[in-house]
């Protein structure tokens, strides 16, 4: 990193705030139905006592992906709580999502061997 930025700007150290905001990107399929992940999704925020309700809590697609439709799960926590629930978070979100009918896809290429005549 450039030291002139660091040394003009400001520096935000996120663990002495009391609250922090979790990010992670889940992909379902494009076939899937996005009510029923939204609330699969929904539901794994309600179900942990951990995050904190917020109107700044989001489920929301965030990218039209090569492979997939990619939704952006943000919620809030307490610091002490960030990494807990950040990792268990990764493993839950899959299995609701799973347990929903809903497909965790993978991006995948096709490989073509052509042999030509000699």
């Amino acid at each position: 990193m450039p030291n002139g930025p660091l040394s003009k700007g400001d520096l935000v150290n996120f663990t002495s705030s009391k609250e922090r905001a979790i990010e992670i990107t889940f992909g379902i399929a494009y076939g899937d139905d996005m009510k029923v992940a939204r609330d699969a999704l929904t539901a794994l925020i309600n179900s942990d006592e951990r995050v904190l309700k917020k109107e700044a809590n989001t489920i929301a697609v965030c990218e039209l992906a090569e492979s997939s439709v990619n939704i952006l799960y943000r919620v809030f926590v307490k610091t002490d709580d960030y990494w807990d629930y950040f990792f268990e978070t990764q493993e839950k979100g899959k299995l609701v999502l799973e347990a929903a009918c809903c497909t965790i896809p993978f991006p995948q290429g096709d490989i073509h061997n052509y042999q030509g005549s000699e």
